[in-house]
């Protein structure tokens, strides 16, 4: 029972490591397949097209589904490739 229970936890651990994919958290994200892209060293998130997102290195680059993802955990939008137009009156 006791080689069972081993068995079944060694087959989790490693099922969850080779089921992965990009997601928030996971670090050195490729700026392919990220639709919002930011560094864990600054609060700015950034189309993976910007210049300022390609600076980032990939150890420090995490992967963002959507802005409402990236705000929920801090991030604000970059004022160069994300800005706002706002029409003055």
């Amino acid at each position: 029972m006791r080689s069972l229970k081993l068995i079944f936890l060694l087959t989790m651990i490693v099922w969850g490591i080779f089921s992965c994919s990009c997601n928030s958290k996971e670090k050195g994200a490729t700026l392919q397949g990220c639709i919002y892209v930011g560094s864990i060293r600054s609060d700015k998130y950034h189309l993976p097209e910007c210049e300022w997102a390609k600076k980032i290195k990939p150890d420090n680059r995490i992967c963002f589904k959507d802005k409402e993802e990236a705000r929920e955990q801090g991030y604000v939008p970059c004022k160069v490739c994300l800005q706002v137009k706002v029409d003055k009156p």
